[in-house]
């Protein structure tokens, strides 16, 4: 199942060819073995932290489910009605709670992530969600990128602070096309714009637009996700199958990120840890590790059999890092890695 928002097929048969005939990588054994019921996850998305607790958003059971991190020891699953949990996906934490955007009812849902108590259902037509599609926290504020707006609320109130389009930003109108990925960086946010191929920069407290950046030489083509590392901002991009790394402070072009080694395809999310960064690739049922400063590639960490007689690496779509270990959503599982090594840990459903 493909599970991000554009599905662009580019892949030749020689592309395919150099994929496979790159070295395996030979994983740890697993720490210890879960059946095909550990949880029931239906299209894992969202992913958290909180203190020793990992937070899963489950998009087709419409729930949330708490795990330990290190144990993998189920806490708790969410799903009561009134979490209003509908296509539940991306997934944020601030202070003591967890926001849940709900792409299937245009709302937020905030709970409690000790005792996993509602705390509100944030929406309403003033809010402007529209097929809310990512989040990220900014000081006291959430920013929530729909397909074609940006809502900011306080995320101590869940009230609204503003909501911004095109009109808003001044800019014109075919540039709030499609917005994607979002991540916020001192008081500035950048927004990944998938129709327009480019990447929106606004200012967090005033909403006002510093820059939209962009060019033939930054490579974009369908940016998708976002991270920020130090100086520098990586974005992902669907169609040419490479990371464009942009300096946060001017806009400028670092540097664009890939070519056939690197093993992409469909680069879904990314992940920043450790001086690497950890790139999900959709359709090769991988992950690409390269290093940010350079931009050199590290390693490419590929499916094998699993004790599920799936690949451990199925559609694999977001990616977070706790600690030294990546956790990658996977179609109806999730699978934990060493970031040091590339070496498996476990993998759970």
């Amino acid at each position: 199942m493909q599970r991000h928002h554009i599905v662009i097929a580019i892949a030749s048969a020689a592309v395919l060819a150099i994929l496979l005939a790159l070295p395996k990588l030979t994983a740890e054994a697993p720490h210890h073995e879960f059946s095909a019921t550990s949880y029931g996850f239906a299209a894992p998305y969202g992913v958290a932290f909180s203190g020793n607790d990992t937070f899963v958003s489950n998009e087709n059971g419409n729930s949330v489910f708490e795990f330990n991190t290190t144990t993998d020891a189920l806490v708790r699953e969410l799903r009561a009605k009134s979490y209003a949990f509908d296509t539940p996906q991306a997934l944020a934490i601030s202070g003591g709670d967890a926001f849940v955007v709900n792409i299937g009812a245009n709302t937020v849902t905030e709970f409690n992530t000790t005792t996993g108590a509602l705390v509100r259902v944030i929406g309403g037509e003033s809010y402007g969600f529209s097929g809310p599609r990512a989040l990220a926290i900014s000081g006291a504020d959430a920013l929530v990128s729909n397909g074609n707006s940006i809502t900011e609320f306080n995320t101590t109130t869940g009230s609204l602070v503003r909501v911004l389009n095109a009109q808003r930003l001044g800019i014109h109108p075919l540039w709030e096309s499609t917005l994607s990925g979002i991540a916020a960086s001192g008081a500035d946010a950048f927004v990944t714009n998938l129709g327009t191929n480019s990447v929106i920069e606004f200012n967090t407290t005033t909403g006002a637009l510093v820059r939209v950046i962009g060019g033939g030489s930054y490579g974009f083509n369908s940016p998708v996700a976002i991270a920020i590392s130090g100086h520098d901002a990586f974005v992902t991009n669907l169609g040419t199958n490479s990371v464009t790394e942009f300096n946060v402070a001017t806009g400028g072009l670092v540097r664009v990120i890939g070519n056939e080694s690197y093993g992409m395809n469909s680069p879904s999310d990314i992940a920043i840890s450790g001086g690497d960064g950890f790139v999900t690739d959709n359709d090769s049922n991988s992950v690409t590790e390269f290093q940010v400063a350079t931009g050199s590639l590290v390693r490419i960490i590929r499916a094998k059999k699993s004790a599920y007689a799936n690949p451990d690496y199925s559609d694999p779509s977001v990616i977070a890092i706790s600690g030294d270990d990546a956790f990658v959503m996977c179609d109806n599982s999730i699978t934990e890695f060493r970031t040091t090594t590339g070496a498996l840990i476990r993998e759970m459903q």
